[in-house]
């Protein structure tokens, strides 16, 4: 939670910050220091012979180029300030700061030169930033241009060559977000910097459960009908706790130890290499699914994960609004197609009948891979994936998505990464990457046995299409006629109504909520036992 509240607090900062920026009259020139002034009054003063320093914004926040003696600036001087400031706020100490070695400072002309080795230790010289194509390949004529460069540095060809290997790793106590948002500012060329107004739009400056999630792929023809695709990442906060749930642990041991278990939903092909194991359940207690059959997992129970059923229980919460409208859009259409009630009888009674909201995502699915390059294969859901989510918590994996008559659609998963779809009617093939060094990507859980790690992923269903076949995958989903209505529905629904996923925050309330209401029902089973134990006592 403390977390969580560092992090609020950053996004608020940060976002007066950019505010400030684009207003007319406020120049922010480094941490603490705001000057009423005209920001497009920048006085240039000219450098002479013996000079070593551009005298513009407090050294620890001032860019690269401006410390080589660059006076041509406008709002990238500041971006690269922003991006100091973000970081220093999050690490409580400043991110740019010199060797302070009696070596150090003999041998640099001036204080300008520190920081400049400071900056290229952090980030990178010009090229090696985390950002792609943040240099052109004119880089050696570009610093060569800058008054002080060749005075401190020599050629810059000599100097560029020489140059690798020496950025540090990126420090892990931050967030993921906030370090994209920090690795675009902090680029040697200025106009590769972030700019004021792409800031503003970044992620991690958007309120935790208010940002929408972006379609991907909208209405677009499938192999059973047309389908769309809704991505987002999950809070940074909300997806460390999910990463950290004990339950991995039981899992993985189960995975290394016990010989693979898999689910029926596994394609046989898949299931023969031995490299997944999946635990299906459902997520909600105190509302069931109906149907405790999925595929041929019969008898499902609660999911092992408390925390990745909290999530569910709590996008069901917090979607139910926009489920139920969906809901009544389905009926809708049913009603406006003219569709005998004799073709929809048995599996559309469902849709038809039942609160769609109570139905939606009631199935989960925690799927443990190891890594290596390998395909799942072709295929399309079962009917329980008429709406289908997932979310990957460790390791790195691309989704392909085939669309009639067009490229394919990629989906780059990695930690955080969430997708929504219909994906019933969209045939997907998942993709395997070989084995990475130990890094962001895998670091979060670490359940490794040797050499090997495992990858984690999450699958969320709905309690719909009951029937044995139609919920059988690469199988359109039956009766067609009723599917391809309600199909085209949600795929409409997904792409024109906007829905946000929920924080760490509102997660927390669901899990405090449902140990309030275990202890409820704990006392009064207790207070009945005592009843009954006294009853029992009474003389006749």
């Amino acid at each position: 939670m403390v977390r969580t509240h560092i992090t609020r607090g950053l996004h608020l900062r940060l976002l007066i910050l950019l505010r400030q920026f684009l207003s007319t009259q406020v120049v922010v020139g480094d941490l603490g220091a705001v000057a009423i002034a005209d920001p497009h009054v920048r006085l240039h003063k000219k450098l002479r012979p013996n000079d070593d320093d551009v005298c513009v914004c407090t050294s620890n926040y001032r860019p690269p180029d401006v410390h080589l003696g660059n006076q041509r600036f406008q709002e990238d001087i500041d971006m690269w300030s922003f991006g100091c400031v973000a970081a220093e706020l999050f690490l409580r100490r400043p991110l740019i700061v010199p060797a302070a070695t009696a070596a150090k400072a003999a041998q640099a002309p001036s204080s300008c030169k520190a920081y400049v080795d400071a900056i290229a230790a952090i980030v990178g010289r010009p090229g090696q930033e985390a950002v792609a194509d943040a240099m052109p390949a004119c880089a050696a004529s570009w610093l060569d241009e800058l008054p002080f460069f060749r005075k401190w540095y020599g050629p810059p060809t000599a100097w560029l060559t020489a140059s690798a290997g020496t950025a540090k790793a990126w420090p892990p106590a931050m967030p993921e977000g906030l370090v994209q948002l920090v690795q675009e500012c902090l680029v040697w060329y200025p106009s590769a910097r972030m700019t004021v107004a792409r800031a503003r739009s970044h992620s991690f400056l958007q309120p935790p459960g208010q940002v929408p999630l972006r379609v991907r792929l909208d209405t677009q023809p499938g192999k059973h009908g047309v389908g769309t695709i809704a991505e987002t990442d999950l809070d940074p906060d909300l997806l460390r706790y999910l990463q950290t749930c004990p339950s991995w642990n039981s899992q993985a041991e189960v995975h290394w130890k016990k010989g693979k278990p898999t689910s029926k939903c596994v394609l046989p092909k898949e299931a023969a290499l031995r490299l997944k194991s999946e635990f299906p359940g459902f997520v909600d207690e105190e509302n069931p699914p109906k149907c405790r059959s999925l595929n041929k997992d019969k008898k499902l129970k609660l999911i092992e994960s408390g925390r990745v059923a909290a999530f569910a229980r709590t996008i069901r919460k917090k979607w139910r609004p926009w489920l139920q409208q969906l809901g009544g859009k389905m009926r809708e259409a049913v009603r406006a197609d003219g569709m005998p009630e004799t073709i929809y009888k048995k599996n559309g009674q469902i849709i038809m009948e039942e609160d769609f909201a109570d139905n939606a995502f009631a199935y989960a699915s925690t799927q443990n891979m190891e890594e290596g390059v390998r395909n799942d294969g072709w295929h399309s859901d079962g009917g329980t994936s008429l709406l289908a989510a997932s979310f990957t918590l460790a390791g790195t994996r691309s989704v392909e998505v085939k669309v009639e008559g067009k490229p394919q659609v990629t989906l780059d998963q990695k930690p955080g990464s969430f997708y929504v779809g219909n994906m019933a009617a969209l045939e997907h093939n998942v993709r395997h990457h070989a084995p990475v060094t130990a890094s962001a990507a895998t670091a979060k859980p670490a359940l490794a046995e040797g050499d090997k790690r495992l990858q984690i992923a999450v699958m969320l269903r709905c309690d719909v299409f009951r029937e044995y076949r139609a919920r059988k995958i690469n199988a359109s989903p039956g009766p067609r006629e009723f599917f391809r209505v309600v199909n085209y529905t949600v795929a409409q629904h997904l792409a024109e109504v906007p829905v946000t996923l929920p924080d760490l925050t509102e997660v927390l309330a669901e899990v405090a909520r449902t140990e309030a209401a275990r202890t409820d029902d704990n006392s009064v089973s207790t207070e009945e036992e005592v009843t009954d134990m006294e009853d029992s006592q009474m003389p006749g």
